[in-house]
């Protein structure tokens, strides 16, 4: 099992605790209480619970895929104290220095005083959100402090809420207190396990887990280093670095459940 840098393992209720963060959604103000809010689960090395998960023993098990790979940040920074920051936005520019580069610049608030935000991501395949430019977006971010790592989560999702790119580096699909169907809405996603064997690895037994996709009609199971176009007219492509459980912790410091995945909904043509 390649074990990956903690950078949507999607599961029905991973990561579904009861534990929310606050803050002002005009102000993208950070709680003075972020940190502590998250704090329980220190100590905890099997912070999630896949039991849930719906197992599909009718499939085979894919090789672990080769050349695809993603890693995202906010601000430009892989771990922060905690923040919740629901805002709107102004995307002014998309740009990248290369193919499997996006630099997404936004100008974000409701007052005289707008904040500037970024989301850059690194990628293979190549993220498709070129031309977005000018684009009125709802920006949600979520951020979860725990041991020496943090669950970090975003959202855009243009005039009438329909959502056109969400990214996860987290130990569950959806921040705590959020519905992942609203989360991920129009897309349907859920774990999949049962599928590969349960091996060895350096934390303990550790399976990996495939995310199902369903969007327009059509439905796909993605596991770890694979990508993939769900939907039909309209297609939503989807890109899983890591998703996988430890079935037995050996470890201290390191999740139980993990998954880095990236979703972005192509306009029509």
């Amino acid at each position: 099992m390649r074990r990956l840098a903690i950078a949507v393992a999607f599961t029905t209720c991973v990561g579904c605790g009861s534990t929310e963060l606050s803050g002002d959604a005009s102000s993208d103000t950070i709680t003075d209480d972020a940190t502590d809010a998250v704090g329980d689960t220190a100590g905890d090395p099997d912070l999630d619970d896949t039991s849930d998960a719906v197992t599909d023993p009718g499939m085979d098990c894919p090789p672990v895929g080769d050349g695809v790979w993603l890693d995202w940040t906010f601000d430009g920074a892989g771990w922060d104290e905690g923040m919740d920051i629901d805002t709107p936005c102004l995307v002014e520019a998309v740009t990248g220095e290369d193919v499997g580069h996006v630099i997404i610049d936004l100008s974000c608030g409701t007052g005289a005083i707008m904040t500037p935000h970024q989301i850059e991501i690194f990628s293979n395949p190549h993220t498709w959100l070129e031309g977005w430019e000018g684009a009125d977006v709802m920006l949600r971010y979520v951020s979860r402090p725990w041991f020496e790592g943090v669950d970090r989560w975003f959202t855009l999702r243009i005039a009438g809420g329909d959502l056109f790119a969400a990214g996860v580096s987290a130990t569950g699909l959806a921040p705590p207190g959020e519905s992942l169907d609203e989360w991920y809405a129009p897309l349907a996603v859920s774990m999949v396990s049962g599928v590969c064997p349960v091996e060895p690895d350096v934390c303990g037994p550790t399976e990996r887990l495939g995310v199902e996709v369903t969007f327009g009609g059509d439905t796909d199971v993605i596991f770890d280093s694979q990508a993939a176009n769900v939907g039909g007219v309209v297609t939503a492509s989807v890109i899983v670095e890591t998703a996988y459980h430890v079935t037995s912790m050996e470890c201290a410091d390191f999740p139980g459940d993990w998954v880095d995945a990236l979703f972005v909904v192509l306009p029509e043509g």
